[in-house]
């Protein structure tokens, strides 16, 4: 199963490789494996990922829940595996763009139900804070963007 090799350098010294290999049919994966293997758990975390935003704001839109650290985590990460998966700067600004929409629509809420008295400010300033850092890196993007075509 595991093969232990020693190696002798020219010092004379000896150092102890380790090296594994494995028995069977499988053997080790190739990079172009291992890269469609993380493209596709990237794709199925962000399908995840997006349906459970979703399921989010259409529940605070109706009343329910709070816009705390949790779900702002969740959208964030969200966001992160979408722009992961991009290729290139376009796609990137259309994601951004997405989850732009959806930092104004929870903003708004959560802007509505603080004035009703539902709503906590530190959820307003969760919901602002998220608004921002999509704002700020789809400005990014749109610069390199720029900075390209000039």
């Amino acid at each position: 199963m595991f093969e232990l090799t020693f190696l002798r350098f020219a010092s004379g010294r000896a150092m102890l490789a380790l090296v594994v290999f494995l028995t069977g049919s499988s053997g080790f994966a190739t990079a172009q494996d291992t890269t469609a293997e993380i493209t596709a758990l990237l794709k199925e975390r962000s399908d995840v990922l997006n349906k459970a935003v979703k399921l989010f704001a259409d529940d605070y839109e109706r009343g329910v829940g709070v816009f705390d650290y949790a779900v702002a985590h969740l959208c964030k990460d969200a966001v992160h595996v979408d722009l992961e998966l991009a290729n290139g700067i376009q796609q990137r600004i259309a994601v951004l763009q997405k989850f732009k929409g959806l930092a104004d629509r929870i903003l708004k809420i959560t802007e509505a139900s603080n004035r009703a008295g539902v709503a906590r400010n530190s959820e307003v300033l969760q919901a602002r804070d998220f608004q921002l850092a999509i704002r700020i890196d789809l400005l990014k993007e749109q610069r390199k963007m720029r900075e390209r075509k000039e």
